[in-house]
């Protein structure tokens, strides 16, 4: 990876939160986020039986839902360097660096 890139990596749950979120506010444009989020350069990870079983222990350390833990999980697996998120509840997850949106570009001297 180039210094200075971005390089994104998801769980293969996050289109299928999106289409959720999506699709309850406006049901026509849920195929329409979904060809978005395909459109970007996201590295999309299974949620396999390493991310689950990492999840699991997630999820009893850190008190936080099935899906987030998942989320955490890919992260980790994946070696992420930041998990970036609007969820404050992450800030509980010590295993990673999270990152509020907000505090991204601040971080990478912009």
């Amino acid at each position: 990876m180039e210094t200075g890139k971005l390089q994104a990596v998801v769980s293969t749950l996050v289109p299928i939160e999106i289409m959720s979120v999506v699709a309850s506010i406006e049901p026509s444009k849920s195929k329409i986020a979904l060809e978005l989020i395909y459109s970007l350069p996201i590295k999309f990870v299974d949620a396999n039986s390493d991310v689950l079983m990492l999840a699991d222990e997630i999820v009893g350390k850190y008190r936080i839902g099935g899906y987030d833990a998942i989320h955490v999980a890919t992260s980790l697996i994946e070696r992420a360097d930041s998990f970036i998120t609007n969820d404050r509840q992450f800030k509980r997850v010590n295993s990673i660096r999270v990152v509020l949106p907000t505090q991204y570009g601040a971080l990478r001297g912009k």
